[in-house]
């Protein structure tokens, strides 16, 4: 969940970003506190002044009060902390409930404020009952035996992220002018009809319907000439998703994917459907190709606008593997 959670405020942050302020910034922190109140009750233990060690011994929690009392200003120290330790479990629960509730939300960024008031209750619910029935302990054990084997997983996590960022420096790298993009052409449609697609509001049945009729045919025509060249395309075609897929062997594949996708509808384009129930979403058809590119609106678009954005990223994906 913390995971979840870091990503979703990070978005629009560089790696380097990211890492500094999740990794960096809270483990100095960490050695700070532990240099400065782990060597002071140390040495108070020490020197005999307060038996913290036997206070961790018997009661954890209250070790560090015990270390506060001997410090000048106590009672606001000890205020302080209580309020940060409050603080800190407030905030835990209430991001824990965010994630879960995005998470059974289908990955809303904004779910229901009762609905992540319910997730909150829930929690607190099974920590109370674990903390009466003494099963707390049982519990934290079977977390750290489960975190050893996703350790392993992090370390293919950590290859493939690794591998993902090489191929998009080498990629970035290259020089691109060779492959240079038609674009799509715009007198094929009237500036009214364009500004008609971008505008309108698509259900999910008019985006099917324009995949099923233009974006099948586009696809299909392109993978009878490659055949022709002696290419191996294979054609794909889900509900609400076509994919091209050709091989070139040790050099990769080339993918070319267009699918419906939902977006929430801003509040003045909320359509009336029948019975008087409102729906907040449309949707557009995205495009995008194999060599990392941004998806892109290709709604509307005539057969011959996408099979030139199609060879369009195709260019690019033979210029880059340096079949061209």
């Amino acid at each position: 969940m913390a995971a979840s959670l870091s990503a979703s405020i990070s978005r629009g942050r560089t790696i380097r970003e990211f890492v500094t302020g999740v990794l960096l910034v809270p483990v100095l922190f960490t050695f700070l506190w532990m240099t400065v109140f782990g060597n002071t009750a140390i040495a108070l233990d020490l020197s005999g002044t307060a038996a913290v060690a036997q206070t961790v011994t018997d009661n954890l929690p209250v070790a560090l009060f015990e270390v506060l009392e001997q410090l000048p200003f106590s009672l606001v120290a000890s205020g302080l902390a209580t309020l940060l330790v409050i603080t800190f479990f407030v905030t835990s629960a209430d991001s824990g409930a965010l994630v879960i509730d995005m998470i059974t939300s289908g990955a809303a960024p904004n779910p229901p404020v009762w609905q992540r008031i319910f997730w909150a209750v829930c929690a607190g619910i099974v920590a109370a009952v674990l903390l009466l029935a003494g099963g707390l302990k049982a519990l934290q054990t079977a977390a750290l035996a489960s975190a050893l084997p996703f350790a392993v997983v992090m370390l293919f996590i950590c290859y493939g992220l690794m591998r993902a960022l090489q191929t998009e420096t080498s990629a970035s790298s290259l020089d691109l002018s060779g492959a240079a993009e038609t674009l799509p052409e715009p007198a094929s449609l009237s500036w009214q009809e364009r500004l008609r697609n971008i505008t309108n509001f698509y259900d999910k049945s008019e985006i099917t319907a324009f995949l099923d009729d233009t974006g099948r045919s586009a696809l299909e025509a392109v993978a009878a000439q490659m055949r022709e060249s002696g290419l191996v395309p294979e054609a794909r075609y889900r509900p609400g998703q076509l994919d091209l897929h050709v091989p070139h062997g040790d050099r990769g594949s080339f993918h070319y994917t267009i699918r419906a996708r939902s977006f929430r509808s801003p509040s003045f384009a909320w359509a009336e459907t029948e019975g008087g129930v409102r729906e907040n979403r449309h949707y557009r058809a995205m495009a995008y190709g194999s060599e990392g590119d941004q998806q892109h609106d290709v709604t509307g678009y005539t057969r011959d606008q996408l099979i030139n954005d199609l060879l369009n990223r195709y260019g690019r994906f033979r210029h880059v593997r340096r079949l061209a």
